[in-house]
């Protein structure tokens, strides 16, 4: 949640990437681009993690259930 409350609350202060656009010589539209696609894949990973352990939480949760 942390990670798609930035994706929406970062881009509504632009001035934010006028430093980072200055340095790479790039716009500041194209900071802004890359910001919420690295934002967005940031969240998918952490989704696909979180399903990951959640499975193995109930794998060991049924394997000591079965004992």
């Amino acid at each position: 949640m942390l990670v798609l409350g930035l994706t929406v609350l970062i881009p509504q202060f632009p001035f934010l990437f006028q430093p980072v656009a200055s340095v790479f010589g790039i716009s500041v539209d194209q900071v802004l681009a890359l910001f919420i696609v690295f934002m967005l894949l940031l969240a998918i990973l952490f989704c696909v993690l979180f399903v990951r352990e959640s499975v193995s939480i109930l794998r060991a949760h049924l394997h000591s259930a079965r004992r």
